[in-house]
């Protein structure tokens, strides 16, 4: 890998180009999660587009109103609860062995792992 195009590989890794990634999984993600609530549940999740650089996730029910909020910034992502307190913010980067990710306190993450980071807890607590 000593002659790997890491400017190239990088400018692909932009804050952009993530974001929008990020943003069509998490969307699947909403759709999937909804999919698979059974039963009587008094509750629902939907995803809110909120302007060209960031989105919502929303829990909705009777006396329940949770969110986690989404936005772009010049290094990467903010992720927000409803009351845009941050939960954590991931940085593009990439890797050794040259791939994209997202680096979260030090740690390199693949996109998935950051939306578990933001979304589990969130789709799986009891409302």
């Amino acid at each position: 890998m000593e002659d790997f195009d890491w400017v190239t590989a990088r400018c692909e890794c932009s804050p952009g180009k993530v974001f929008a990634k990020l943003e069509a999984q998490v969307k699947s993600d909403v759709d999937t999660r909804r999919a698979t609530l059974r039963g009587n549940v008094h509750y629902g999740f939907s995803f809110v587009p909120t302007g060209a650089s960031s989105f919502t996730v929303l829990v909705e029910g009777n006396n329940i109103h949770h969110a986690v909020k989404f936005a772009m910034t010049e290094t990467g992502v903010l992720v927000m609860d409803e009351n845009s307190k941050r939960m954590f913010s991931a940085d593009v980067t990439v890797s050794d062995d040259g791939t994209c990710k997202l680096k979260v306190d030090g740690e390199e993450k693949e996109l998935w792992q950051v939306r578990q980071q933001a979304l589990e807890e969130f789709f799986f607590r009891k409302y």
